[in-house]
């Protein structure tokens, strides 16, 4: 893309697997696996934008988080998973002090339960009475979200997360 248009303007770090184990039955594969797909891609593409960035002194980044990552909370279930968004969050934050200087804002997304395919419908189901907002979020609350933070009325919007969780995840 660089090479092509000479210019990166964004990069969108999309949400990465997760698995429901016992942290007291985690493997080794699994727990690497959690940070290896959910954080360290997120380290490694945004060092590699920041400089492409730089020249054009403008960029957006963006990250998907999870709903509760900041409230950290004992997630026993799905500790390995959860723990790379915390820290995502935390390195979003750590970048976005960096970066502001130079146009550039990253910021994170934190969906809770949204109907996107991926969880079957009866869990979806069960989970509404969950929610405060009384619905599951749709994808197109999660892309309204993220195009809001790529646009120039977003500028001054740096190190922020959004929570998309209809205040479950509040």
């Amino acid at each position: 893309m660089h090479q092509e248009w000479n210019r990166i303007d964004a990069l969108i770090n999309s949400a990465g697997p997760y698995h429901r184990v016992s942290l007291l039955h985690e493997t080794l594969e699994g727990w690497h696996s959690m940070f290896d797909n959910n954080l360290h891609p997120v380290f490694y593409l945004t060092r590699a934008v920041i400089p492409i960035m730089k020249e054009r002194k403008w960029g957006r980044i963006v990250s998907f988080s999870m709903a509760n990552a900041e409230q950290l909370i004992a997630q026993p279930q799905l500790t390995a998973h959860y723990l790379s968004k915390v820290g995502l969050l935390a390195l979003s934050r750590s970048y976005a002090k960096l970066i502001a200087p130079d146009g550039i804002t990253i910021n994170c997304v934190s969906p809770g339960f949204i109907d996107s395919g991926s969880a079957p419908n009866e869990e979806l189901d069960r989970m509404v009475k969950f929610i405060p907002a009384g619905y599951v979020g749709t994808v197109d609350d999660a892309v309204s979200a993220v195009r809001f933070l790529l646009s120039e009325e977003a500028r001054y919007v740096n190190g922020a997360n959004i929570q998309l969780s209809g205040a479950w995840g509040v």
